[in-house]
Order: C-alpha cells, then sequence, then structure tokens
C-alpha cells in the first residue's frame, strides 16, 4: 500500500511514441486517474483531446494526470503565441510537471511500424498525416528503403516533438524520464536504472511505496500501440548508411537529449 497523493493534479508530457501507455500505466499504479492524448478518445465530439482541451480541464478532480503529446513553448506574434489550455493552466498553477521521451532513432522506427499496421487494420488514430503518410511507406519494397525515407523527410515531425519541446529539459519545475530509463531489463533497459527513476518520481510527488512493484505494473506488452517495445532493438535495424543519414539531419536532437550516436 502507498500513502495518499500529496500533489493532485500532474501534467505529463509524452512525445508520440516515446512509450505513453508506459508512461500512462505507471502514473495509474502511483495512484493517479490518467486522461489525454494517448490514452484513449476524448469524451468530447471529434475525439480530440487538444481540440476540447480547455472544457475538458476544468472538469478534472484531485489525482488526475493529463497527458499531451507537446507542449511548446509560446513565441510573441509567431504561429505558436496562442498556447495550449494546459500551459495555460501550468503558468496560474504551480503542479509538477513531468517530461518523458525517447531516442529519436527508435521513435522514426516505431512510428513507421505504427502506421504500417494502421494500413493493415485500419484501427488506430485517422488523421490525415497518418493516412498519408502510411500510403507512402507501403509503396516503398523494404524496410531499409523506408527507414531512409522517413530519416530524410520526417524534419518537421522531429521539430514537433523534439525540437519544440527540448525547452523542457531546461524548467527547474520539471522532472524528466526516458523510455530507456523506465522501460526495466524486461523492455531492454535495467531494472536497477528504472526503480532509481520511479522513486525520484515517487518522492517528487510525494508518494511511499515500493519502487519496483510501481514500476513492474507499467510495462505492459498487451497495450494497444505496443510493438517490441526494446528500449534498444533499433540498434539492430539502423544500418551505418542510416546512422550517417541520422546523424547528419538530426544531430541536434542526439546532442541535446544526450543519446549517444550508436545508441550506448
Amino acid at each position: 500500500m502507498h500513502a495518499a497523493v500529496r500533489e493532485p493534479f500532474v501534467g505529463v508530457v509524452a512525445l508520440h511514441k516515446s512509450g505513453t501507455n508506459l508512461v500512462a500505466a505507471l502514473m495509474r499504479a502511483l495512484g493517479y486517474t490518467v486522461s489525454g492524448e494517448g490514452t484513449g478518445p476524448s469524451p468530447y465530439p471529434g475525439g480530440l483531446w487538444e481540440k476540447n482541451e480547455a472544457d475538458y480541464l476544468p472538469t478534472l478532480g484531485p489525482g488526475s494526470a493529463y497527458l499531451v503529446h507537446s507542449l511548446p513553448m509560446p513565441t510573441v506574434g509567431g504561429p505558436l503565441q496562442y498556447p495550449r489550455p494546459l500551459f495555460s493552466l501550468w503558468c496560474e498553477n504551480d503542479f509538477p510537471v513531468i517530461y518523458h521521451y525517447r531516442d529519436p532513432r527508435a521513435v522514426i522506427l516505431s512510428l513507421i511500424r505504427y502506421l504500417l499496421k494502421q494500413n493493415v487494420s485500419g484501427g488506430f488514430t485517422g488523421l490525415p498525416f497518418h493516412t498519408m503518410y502510411a500510403r507512402v511507406l507501403r509503396s516503398l519494397p523494404t524496410g531499409e528503403r523506408r527507414l531512409t525515407h522517413a530519416i530524410d523527410n520526417l524534419d518537421s515531425y522531429l521539430t514537433w516533438s523534439f525540437r519544440d519541446n527540448a525547452w523542457l529539459l531546461d524548467h527547474p519545475g520539471v522532472l524528466t524520464t526516458s523510455y530507456e530509463t523506465l522501460v526495466g531489463a524486461r523492455g531492454g533497459g535495467g531494472d536497477h536504472e528504472r526503480d532509481l527513476a520511479v522513486a525520484q518520481l515517487m518522492v517528487t510527488l510525494g508518494i511511499s511505496g515500493d519502487p519496483a512493484d510501481m514500476a513492474r505494473r507499467a510495462y505492459d506488452p498487451l497495450a494497444r500501440t505496443f510493438s517490441r517495445g526494446r528500449a534498444y532493438g533499433w540498434v539492430d535495424e539502423f544500418s551505418e548508411e542510416h546512422l550517417l543519414r541520422f546523424r547528419r539531419r538530426h544531430s541536434d536532437i542526439l546532442e541535446r537529449y544526450g543519446y549517444p550516436e550508436r545508441g550506448r
């Protein structure tokens, strides 16, 4: 048994394809009611969380965790001058925010698998980007060609995800986590590293209990969007050419997030 949660509300920024199910399951294990992007359909018409965020956030009660895939810093006079409602709520209230990410090379592979699976099953989201890029990927004859194409053409996707949210890495009120850290030995990481990360999270949120027990509940290979779930599985699928192409185009992301050029 763990003590009652002392922080009544937590914001979670989990980059797209970074292991949303993993961090959402961990928050549930810690006693939170979880909602938001990647956690299921919005209860509002249209099913888009971002579109209805301003209406939904005020309805959340104590012990809630709300998850978004991106929380960019608004810029005066720029395209992001109007912040998301979660950003405005954070400005007005002092609550913890968790920033969760994953090696961007693993993210690209995960996106490719997700879109190809969508093509076959017709399930998951039906966003225009997903629909159209899935057709592009399906037209390519090999996995190697698909990966090359994604590295060369997903600049805006990686910017929306990694670059636009990098400011969170420097915010003193943000606790950062990563897929590689939280996944544990079952997912190709390490249990000791995982337990330390979960323990730090529990201290920040004011929760007592066994970090190892909380963490074990989070890794779910039966999750809706789970594919392979290996922390460093991408290493076996990136050729030397892929590594070089990625480094040439996106070395700033690797450096900013502290990921080695070869993964470990």
